[in-house]
């Protein structure tokens, strides 16, 4: 007896006014319960695959469609999205774009409502799903005070709270800090332990992949390999001229010249215990010591910021009391969750933004003096 909740045969398409095809002769079947990661490069295909999945594709985005897809016995071509949202839920790449709702609690309860569902048992969704994701105590806030990683929480809990058969999520932690990803990765794994919803998540993120069941790679439209998810994480060679970022524990191994490649941490230490390696102190301080040279040759400071503060006119202080020094010819990283300044922060390199309290000088001129045409000739930004 066949189980599969998501047949696809055959399937061609082409986006109207493209001569070449984004998806080309895709064969797939996903068993019930099944948490399936697609991964491959930008432009592979993968999120047309995921427009097909509940009828975007060819309802929506019009153009060129060969072959089948069918989801749960229906097959998409005969039946519009309106009609697949009720089994497929799709949290979209672009997750802010699918929050407009005036509060949390009216988002969650956006597709229930659409759904016809009694007035009680959407309240019981909310707070079911808001808890689930971890946002109850923000089920009054309006969405567009929500951080990123919020966001993506809020998107998916509207989505759950439609109770679909199936999630298809869209590179869910894009353009999320490390800890709002994990916070993502947890709700995904929360989600494979379900037996009531097959999971099909669109990655870039190999440690995603890891609690997968099965990981397929996609390249040029065409499905290059599908399979145990160790088994594909374990080729290093073959992910990173996929241009996916393979996991740093098999990437070492592999370099350290090892066939029987550890994936997670806790096997890494073990394998390099037994390999009987240790770290050699004397080529970490000399590491160190090249490393400290270098910054000691940095001496001309270009950007120089003192005690800056910057608030928002709807009164967010974004910077408080921030004192750097940028030297010429150094590389920094500014690095924080979403929502903790650095955007603010570099706006400021530029002119874009004004200190609030505070100076910003450039080149030892203050921006205040130099304005944003003078600045833009120095200074370039390169925008998220």
């Amino acid at each position: 007896m066949n189980n599969s909740v998501i047949t696809i045969d055959n399937l061609h398409y082409r986006y109207r006014g493209e001569k070449e095809y984004a998806l080309q002769g895709i064969s797939l079947e996903i068993p019930k319960g099944e948490f399936l990661v697609v991964m491959g490069p930008s432009e592979a295909g993968k999120s047309t695959l995921a427009a097909c999945l509940n009828g975007l594709i060819p309802h929506f985005h019009k153009g060129k469609f060969k072959g089948s897809v069918k989801v749960l016995d229906r097959d998409t071509h005969d039946h519009s999205v309106a009609q697949m949202a009720e089994y497929v839920g799709m949290v979209f790449q672009d997750f802010e774009a699918q929050l407009f709702s005036t509060s949390v609690e009216l988002e969650v309860a956006f597709g229930p409502e659409n759904f016809a569902v009694e007035r009680e048992e959407i309240g019981r969704r909310i707070t079911e799903n808001l808890a689930y994701v971890g946002l109850e105590a923000f089920r009054n806030r309006p969405p567009s005070t929500l951080s990123g990683g919020q966001k993506q929480k809020l998107a998916i809990a509207s989505v759950l709270a439609m109770y679909p058969q199936i999630l298809v999520m869209d590179e869910p932690t894009t353009d999320l800090d490390p800890i709002s990803k994990l916070g993502v990765f947890e709700i995904t794994n929360q989600l494979r332990k379900r037996d009531d919803i097959t999971l099909i998540v669109i990655e870039h993120e190999t440690e995603e992949a890891l609690v997968a069941d099965r990981v397929m790679l996609v390249k040029d439209g065409k499905i290059l390999q599908i399979g145990n998810t160790r088994d594909i994480l374990k080729q290093v060679d073959v992910l990173e001229d996929l241009g996916v970022m393979p996991l740093g524990i098999p990437r070492f191994f592999k370099l350290m010249g090892q066939t029987d490649l550890p994936l997670t941490p806790a096997e890494g230490l073990a394998a390099f215990q037994r390999q009987g390696w240790q770290i050699s102190e004397a080529k970490y301080k000399q590491l160190v010591a090249e490393e400290t040279a270098v910054s000691r040759s940095f001496n001309k400071p270009l950007i120089q910021c003192r005690s800056l503060e910057h608030t928002y006119p709807n009164g967010v202080q974004a910077l408080r009391g921030i004192d750097l020094d940028i030297f010429e010819g150094e590389i920094v990283a500014i690095v924080g969750q979403n929502g903790s300044g650095k955007t603010t922060l570099a706006k400021h390199f530029n002119g874009l933004l004004m200190p609030t309290q505070g100076e910003v000088d450039v080149h030892d001129t203050p921006t205040k003096d130099q304005g944003i045409f003078k600045l833009g000739q120095t200074v370039g930004y390169v925008f998220q």
